[in-house]
């Protein structure tokens, strides 16, 4: 949980100062295509920050719940449960926010002299602005908090013996459509057949339409993974010799994605 949030920091800072070197915009013009291409990278990486925090939290408080359970089983409170979850979060939250962007702070020193290089480009002068600071520390302030609150409502709906029992319960989909599958992928083939067709005609795509094109593909991509178990088994079911064949196969594959469809979707983004 703190190595995944720290590296989430580390890159998103790293691409912030570029964002936010004004001189590399003002003393080139291809400098300024640079940070018009960086908006949508900043983008993708907060949506990617916020599933992969979010993942690895979730990962850090169930490994922890039945250590609540058995807490709350010896008499501690559920107020008590809640405010330990606040510390322990809150503590990790400093803590890799600190260390993202003191790495950030010295890597981005080299991301910038590979992009000037990259770009062909000489006497513009490296510095961190301050809005980098605050942008990263605003950001991932918030993702933190959703992340915490997220966890809290959880913690104060569950009991004892359901924290217990928490590593042996299986994970479900709150919506279970397997339509929504197809639907999924056809939103990524439009996108990225749009995304095709602009760059093969080399016309000239706005950095609006750009970027929404590709939130319709991570959109299309999460859907299309959350909803892939249901699927396989709604055409499987078709076959009744093919589906009680490969039963345990398929029912395993359905339990696999349900359980990682979060690690999934981060792994296909990077």
């Amino acid at each position: 949980y703190f190595y995944c949030s720290a590296f989430s920091i580390m890159i998103f800072f790293i691409c912030s100062t570029i964002l936010f070197n004004k001189k590399l915009g003002q003393d080139n013009d291809i400098g300024e295509k640079v940070l018009e291409v960086l908006y949508l990278p900043i983008t993708v990486l907060v949506i990617f920050s916020i599933i992969f925090i979010s993942y690895a939290h979730s990962s850090f408080i169930k490994s922890r719940q039945e250590e609540f359970g058995l807490f709350m089983s010896i008499g501690m409170s559920s107020k008590q449960i809640l405010k330990l979850i606040v510390i322990e979060n809150g503590l990790i939250a400093i803590a890799s926010m600190i260390t993202g962007i003191v790495t950030g702070a010295v890597f981005s020193r080299l991301f910038f002299l590979m992009v000037l290089k990259v770009l062909n480009v000489k006497g513009i002068e490296f510095y961190i602005s301050y809005k980098s600071l605050l942008l990263t520390l605003t950001v991932f302030t918030i993702v933190f908090l959703m992340v915490i609150l997220t966890s809290l409502i959880t913690a104060y709906k569950l009991q004892p013996l359901q924290l217990l029992k928490s590593s042996r319960i299986a994970q479900r989909n709150k919506v279970s459509k397997p339509v929504l599958a197809l639907i999924g992928i056809a939103m990524m083939v439009f996108s990225i057949g749009a995304l095709c067709a602009s760059f093969a005609s080399k016309a000239v795509m706005d950095s609006e339409t750009f970027l929404l094109l590709t939130l319709i593909c991570l959109a299309g991509l999460y859907v299309s993974i959350s909803q892939f178990g249901g699927l396989l088994l709604k055409l499987s079911k078709k076959s009744k010799k093919f589906y009680y064949r490969n039963l345990t196969l398929i029912t395993g594959i359905d339990y696999r994605f349900k359980q990682t469809k979060k690690i999934i979707f981060t792994i296909a983004i990077m």
